[in-house]
């Protein structure tokens, strides 16, 4: 593997995603949209206007016309979640939901992670009617991380709880039955479907659109690693290391990804 710095004269972005060879920032003030090739600046848009807050999350929707954005403030008290339409750059107020962390699609339901500080994660499938009424769908337990999902709609997390740190499949059907409401109880840990341990906890997870599967592993004391998962289920550390870093003030965030990471 190979790994090159892209748009290595910015330091402020804390959210992005990719897209159809573009890279979608937020520096807490606008969103940048780069060329993935050449950087250069496509499009800047301010973010919404009387509302100052943290980037949680960007996620550019499978259709590629609308940006979802999170944001947090200092003791989740107004935690929102935007949307930008890319066609006549406007921004919408969809839901507030405490302590969002990110975003991911499955088919076009937005399914939101995230826990205030002191709880537990859980994963939440996105009220956009304005009532706030976000459907639990898992009980992972643990800090915030990253979700993702694979093209057959199974939902991958890739745990941050300290301790015993999985990472995790949760079924597509038994999803899709609490978004149709055919059941009604969240889904926890017990019912996924471990591929691997863990040595630390993970900030992200991503599937790439061949289904390799990609986190990161961040450890205070020791290097933060990005894995690949090798394909074998189960217990034992079913994974290969693909990339490092071992500075003091290093710490892996969002995974991304375009094409196939092989």
């Amino acid at each position: 593997y190979k790994a090159i710095d892209v748009l290595a004269s910015y330091d402020t972005f804390s959210t992005f995603d990719v897209y159809d060879g573009k890279i979608y920032t937020n520096d807490g003030t606008s969103i940048q949209v780069f060329d993935l090739a050449t950087e250069e600046v496509l499009e800047s848009y301010p973010t919404p206007a009387d509302y100052a807050a943290y980037p949680s999350f960007l996620s550019v929707t499978p259709t590629g016309d609308k940006i979802y954005a999170g944001f947090t403030v200092y003791g989740n008290s107004d935690d929102r979640i935007y949307t930008l339409n890319l066609e006549n750059e406007t921004w919408e107020h969809i839901a507030t939901l405490a302590g969002n962390f990110d975003l991911d699609f499955t088919g076009s339901n937005p399914v939101v992670s995230g826990a205030v500080y002191g709880e537990e994660n859980v994963v939440y499938l996105l009220d956009e009617t304005g009532g706030n009424n976000h459907l639990e769908l898992i009980e992972t337990g643990g800090n915030s991380a990253g979700i993702a999902f694979d093209s057959n709609g199974n939902l991958y997390f890739a745990s941050a709880a300290y301790a015993d740190n999985q990472l995790l499949r949760w079924n597509a059907e038994d999803l899709n039955e609490l978004i149709s409401g055919e059941t009604t109880e969240p889904l926890t840990i017990t019912d996924a479907t471990v591929l691997s341990d863990m040595a630390q906890g993970a900030y992200d997870v991503e599937v790439d659109s061949y289904g390799n599967v990609i986190f990161n592993i961040n450890d205070y004391s020791a290097e933060k690693q990005i894995a690949l998962w090798n394909g074998t289920e189960g217990s034992g550390t079913n994974y290969d290391v693909i990339a490092t870093t071992d500075g003091d003030y290093d710490w892996f965030t969002m995974v991304k990804s375009q094409g196939n990471l092989q």
